[in-house]
């Protein structure tokens, strides 16, 4: 029997918490959007990014860390209040690496950490 590799991403301004079905469980980890906004910007000592604009590199940065673990998945939900979730599902559907994996987004209120836990596995019921 082949296992499908579901993932669930909670999307807000400025995180990704991303969460794993595994046997009705959910194993979860963040991703942080740094900048300079927010405590957890580092200064790194690169080079300057090609991109004039300081935030939209980090963004990009952001946003290609969390493309890069949806890879490894067969069923991606999306959801979350932003506009962050918008812009990665257009971003994945336009990329062809991406084609076999199912993704679906979905707008939702802010919610507390036991709402977002209830609402993923309600969808993956």
């Amino acid at each position: 029997m082949i296992k499908i590799k579901q993932l669930a991403i909670f999307m807000d301004e400025t995180n990704a918490l991303l969460m794993e079905l595994y046997n009705h469980m959910i194993v979860s980890r963040n991703i942080v959007f740094k900048s300079k906004d927010n405590e957890e910007f580092i200064e790194y000592n690169y080079s300057e990014p090609l991109i004039s604009n300081d935030i939209e590199w980090h963004h990009s940065v952001y946003l290609k860390e969390i493309s890069d673990i949806i890879k490894n998945y067969q069923q991606v939900l999306l959801f979350g209040p932003t506009k962050n979730k918008e812009l990665l599902y257009k971003l994945l559907n336009a990329d062809e690496h991406f084609k076999n994996i199912k993704i679906e987004s979905i707008d939702t209120k802010k919610m507390t950490d036991f709402q977002i836990h209830n609402f993923v596995l309600d969808y993956y019921k």
